[in-house]
């Protein structure tokens, strides 16, 4: 469908929103397909508010192009989070040497502070797959993940993909 962000940021900016984030994709695309930059920049010359640019940036080149296509004032990232939380260190320059298996532990250590250990084992599936994506060795962390009963199930998956991933235990 046609975008109607520039009309929907500017009648938010008239209810008083202090900033806006556009994911420069229509509904039927959902996930798929290309972010469309161009309708970031127009939402960002429709309104006068600081506008936030979203979707498909997943490392520095694609931040910096979409800061300079844009025109927004920062940028948002999702997706490109789940799995590598230290994205945002890359963005800024800082290169990161992670043990993902330090990270799942301690990424789950912090669920069993708020959820039940079932709720937050089966939250941790997800997470513990994108740690693993294109890890040699990930397909079986991921099943060890995905069969996960308890805490312990998703802390040995970790020790599995530290190993996996050349990092000592």
């Amino acid at each position: 469908g046609k975008p109607v962000s520039p009309a929907a940021a500017a009648a938010a900016e008239e209810a008083g929103a202090v900033a806006i984030t556009v994911h420069g994709r229509t509904r039927e695309q959902y996930y798929s397909g290309e972010v469309d930059l161009i309708g970031i920049r127009e939402t960002k010359l429709a309104v006068s508010i600081p506008v936030f640019a979203n979707g498909d940036i997943t490392d520095k080149a694609s931040l910096e192009r979409a800061l300079e296509i844009t025109g927004a004032d920062g940028a948002a990232i999702a997706r490109a989070a789940i799995g590598r939380p230290y994205i945002f260190s890359e963005l800024n320059g800082v290169g990161v040497e992670v043990d993902p298996g330090a990270l799942i532990k301690e990424h789950l250590g912090m669920l069993l502070t708020i959820y039940p250990e079932r709720v937050a084992v089966d939250m941790m599936k997800k997470h513990v797959a994108a740690y693993a994506k294109g890890v040699r060795g990930g397909k079986t962390v991921k099943l060890k993940a995905f069969s996960a009963h308890n805490a312990g199930d998703i802390y040995s998956a970790a020790d599995m993909l530290t190993a996996a991933s050349g990092f000592e235990q």
